[in-house]
């Protein structure tokens, strides 16, 4: 069963991941500099995955890892 319950975001700048025992934060400058634009966030396991793309593209490229820390794992295609 996964640690983490929900998440949200606190401000533009910040990844909120509620589990079962407090929660962590993570900074959105990780996945959302460079001109990227959000487009879905889900719970995967022990991980949030954050979907962004291009400010202009219709549709994202990019998976941001995201762990129930709040450690920011890096990224994959999407």
């Amino acid at each position: 069963m996964s640690k983490i319950k929900s998440f949200s975001w606190e401000d533009p700048d910040t990844l909120i991941i509620q589990k079962s025992q407090g929660k962590s934060r993570c900074k959105s400058s990780n996945f959302l500099s460079g001109g990227n634009k959000f487009f879905h966030a889900e719970i995967v396991g022990d991980e949030v995955h954050v979907l962004t793309g291009g400010k202009t593209s219709s549709r994202p490229n990019k998976r941001h890892i995201v762990n129930a820390s709040g450690v920011y794992r890096g990224s994959k295609g999407a």
